[in-house]
C-alpha cells in the first residue's frame, strides 16, 4: 500500500483530539460532573486511534518486506531515523537543562522511581507501574520543572511494539499471524485487568502495553485482511454503518459514565479498537464519501504530517503554555468560561504548531532523508 492521504487525516485527527483533552483541562470548568464535559475530555481516546494506525501500517510494511533482504535492518533504521531525534533531542534538552540549571535537584531525577533512565530506555510506561505499585490512584514520574513527559507513555509502547512485533511476523504464517492479532482483541484487556489488580491502581494497566494490543493487533489484523481481496472486501461493505454504529455506542458510553465490564473485558475495551478500526478501513473504502473526503483534506494532512512533533510538544510544555498563557494573560482577561478556554486552546495550539513545524525543518526532515540509505526489497513506497 503507498501513501494514502486519508491516512495522514486519520493520524491528524488523532493527534488533534489529544491536543485538545490536554488543553481544555486548564479549566475547572469543563469536569466529569456532566455528559459535555465527560465528552470533551474524552479526545484522550485520540491515542488509540495512533495505536490502530500503527499497527495496520507497521503490519503492512512488514508483511510486505517479509522475506526480503535486510528485513530487520532496514525496518529498524527507518524506524529510528523517523523516531528517534525528535525523542532523544527533546530528553537531552529537558535533562541537560535541569542539570545546567536546577543542579541542586537534579538528584530528584537521576535515580529512585523518577529515574530519568526510564525515558532513555523507552520505558516510562513500566516506570509508571513501578513506581505507582500498590497505591490507589498509581503514580506519573516526575519530571523537571516546566516540562511534562506523562505522556511519553505512548511512545514508550510503541517503541517496544517495533522491538518486537517484526520477530513475530517474521515467524508466523499469516493465517496464523491473524489468529494471535485476534486473540489480542481479549487477551489485551484480561492482561491490563490483572496487571491493575496486582498493582492496586488502573493506571497501570492504562500505560502498560500488553493493555495496549488491542488497538495495535486490531490495526495489524485490518493490514492482513487489506492484502486479501476476498477478507477486505468483505470488511469494507458493512463498515460505514459498523463505524457508525460502535461510534453511537462508544458516545453515549462515555457521555453516561456508563462502562461496564463482563469478568476482566469492559466494554470500551472492545468498543474502542472496533470503532477506530472499521473507521480506518471506512476511510479506505470506496464507500467512505465525507469521512475519507475529510480525512483527506488539505487542513487534517497538515495535522497528520506534523502530528509527531504536536504531539510531543504540546504536553512538553504544558506547564508552561498554563503559567504564560491561561494564567498570566487569558484568565485574568478573558475567564475561565467557554471564551477563555477557546482562546487557550487557539494560543496553545498555534504555539505547537510552530514548534512543530521548525522541528520539522531543522530536524525530522533531514533525517529522514536519510532513510534512502535503507531501502525494503521490492520497496512499495512505504510511508514509514
Amino acid at each position: 500500500m503507498g501513501h494514502v492521504r486519508a491516512l495522514d487525516g486519520f493520524r491528524g485527527l488523532a493527534v488533534l483530539l489529544v491536543m485538545w483533552s490536554h488543553f481544555i483541562a486548564v479549566s475547572p470548568a469543563v469536569d466529569h460532573s456532566t455528559v459535555i464535559g465527560r465528552l470533551l475530555k474524552s479526545g484522550y481516546y485520540g491515542v488509540d486511534m495512533f495505536f490502530v494506525l500503527s499497527g495496520f501500517l507497521i503490519t503492512g510494511i512488514l508483511l510486505d518486506a517479509k522475506g526480503g533482504k535486510g528485513y530487520f535492518k532496514v525496518f529498524i533504521m527507518r524506524r529510528v531515523l523517523r523516531i528517534f531525534p525528535l525523542y532523544y533531542a527533546v530528553l537531552a534538552l529537558v535533562y541537560g537543562g535541569a542539570w545546567l540549571f536546577a543542579h541542586d535537584t537534579f538528584h530528584l531525577y537521576a535515580s529512585g522511581p523518577d529515574s530519568h533512565l526510564w525515558f532513555w530506555l523507552y520505558a516510562s510506561n513500566w516506570g509508571m507501574v513501578a513506581k505507582g505499585w500498590g497505591t490507589p490512584e498509581g503514580e506519573w514520574l516526575i519530571t523537571p520543572d516546566g516540562t511534562s513527559l506523562g505522556h511519553f507513555w505512548s511512545l514508550a509502547v510503541e517503541e517496544q511494539f517495533y522491538l518486537f512485533w517484526p520477530w513475530i511476523v517474521a515467524w508466523l504464517d499469516r493465517r496464523k499471524l491473524a489468529w494471535l492479532c485476534g486473540s489480542f482483541l481479549v487477551l489485551a484487556p484480561v492482561m491490563a485487568s490483572f496487571l491493575s489488580d496486582f498493582a492496586g491502581n488502573s493506571l497501570s494497566g492504562y500505560v502498560s502495553t500488553l493493555g495496549r494490543l488491542n488497538t495495535l493487533g486490531c490495526g495489524a489484523l485490518l493490514a492482513i485482511a487489506a492484502r486479501s481481496p476476498e477478507w477486505w472486501a468483505r470488511l469494507t461493505r458493512p463498515s460505514g454503518w459498523v463505524f457508525g454504529v460502535c461510534g453511537a455506542i462508544l458516545l453515549v458510553v462515555l457521555g453516561r459514565d456508563a462502562n461496564f465490564s463482563v469478568w476482566k473485558i469492559d466494554a470500551l475495551s472492545v468498543l474502542v479498537p472496533l470503532c477506530f478500526g472499521f473507521g480506518l478501513v471506512y476511510a479506505l473504502s470506496p464507500r467512505g464519501g465525507a469521512w475519507s473526503t475529510f480525512l483527506s483534506s488539505g487542513p487534517m494532512r497538515f495535522f497528520g504530517k506534523y502530528s509527531y512533533g504536536l504531539y510531543v510538544y504540546h504536553h512538553l510544555l504544558r506547564p508552561i503554555w498554563s503559567a504564560w498563557l491561561w494564567k498570566a494573560w487569558i484568565l485574568p482577561t478573558l475567564g475561565s468560561g467557554a471564551v477563555g478556554v477557546a482562546a487557550y486552546v487557539l494560543a496553545a495550539g498555534a504555539a505547537s504548531v510552530a514548534l512543530a513545524l521548525a522541528s520539522w525543518t531543522l530536524l525530522e526532515n533531514p533525517c529522514l532523508r536519510l532513510k534512502r540509505l535503507f531501502t525494503y526489497t521490492g520497496n512499495r513506497n512505504h510511508p514509514a
